[in-house]
Parts: structure tokens; sequence; C-alpha cells
């Protein structure tokens, strides 16, 4: 549905932006930790800074993550899947799709309505709106909703050649 090379590009971008937000994280922290303790002065902001950054990068990670299809499992039901017949695993990965893909629109909605009703608080210490903490979720559920669609897709288009159709 996507097409390989966007899915990939897509994948490439998402999960750069989740590396230099994660990088920026440590360093937030890093600062923070040298200030108060070395220099007896900490920094108003870096907290904060940390916090959001941690945001955006997980929840930017939590997307490769499903482009990957590396969500956590249930190791016993891999188990007997492992046994099982390839179109029963398909079958099983379809059912799972659609439970998330179910459910991200409704993270989706919540988060965008809150992300527009505190994007007019200001952060505390910084001049960024509050909403991006939200908009974190939301970009990311989006982008999670894509892949999972694109995953039910394919995974139907494989059951329907194995069915010979």
């Amino acid at each position: 549905m996507l097409g390989e090379r966007f899915s990939r590009m897509l994948e490439e971008i998402v999960w750069w932006a989740a590396t230099l937000f994660f990088v920026l994280f440590c360093i937030a922290i890093l600062l923070q930790v040298f200030t108060r303790y070395v220099l007896n002065n900490p920094l108003p902001w870096s907290e904060e800074v940390a916090r959001y950054l941690s945001m955006w990068a997980m929840f930017l990670g939590a997307v490769t993550v499903t482009r990957r299809r590396g969500h956590l499992s249930v190791d016993l039901i891999n188990h007997y899947l492992d046994r099982a017949s390839k179109k029963l695993r398909i079958a099983y990965g379809i059912a799972i799709n659609l439970a998330v893909a179910l459910v991200l629109p409704g993270l989706i909605y919540g988060s965008f309505f809150m992300a527009h009703d505190r994007w007019g608080v200001r952060l505390v210490t910084l001049p960024l709106p509050h909403g991006l903490a939200f908009l974190s979720l939301a970009v990311s559920s989006v982008l999670m909703l894509l892949y999972t669609v694109d995953h039910i897709v394919t995974d139907i288009k494989e059951l329907a050649v194995k069915e010979g159709r």
C-alpha cells in the first residue's frame, strides 16, 4: 500500500528524528547534572527540555518499532504460533493489527484535542507551548496507524496469494 521505498524513507526520517531527540535528551540531562552538582547552579530549563525530548524520542521510536513489527508480544502465544501454519500466523497478525488500528484513532483524536487545548499554555521555563507534549503522541499515532494499516493490507494480500486467489 505505502510502497517499500516510501515506507523505508519515512522510517529512516523518523528513526533519525528519534535519535536526534534522544541525543539532545542525554545532553540536557548531562548539562543538568553538571550544572547542579559541579557548578552548584542548576539550569532552570534543562529538566523541562529533557522531559519533552524524551517524549518525542520515545513516541517516534514506537513508530519505528511499528514499522518493523517489533512490538511486545506474549511468548507463550508466539511459541504455539511458531508451530502453527503460516496462514494461521498471518491471520493472527491481522487480528492484532486490526485491534491496534481500532484503538489508534481514539488516541489520535484525544492527543490532537489535548495539543490544541494546551497550545496556548506556555511552558514554565521556555517560550514553547505545552501542547508540544501531546503533539508528539498525535504525530506518532498517525504514523503508527499508517504503518498498521499497511501491515493489514500486506498481510491480507499475502493470505490471498497463499489461498490461490
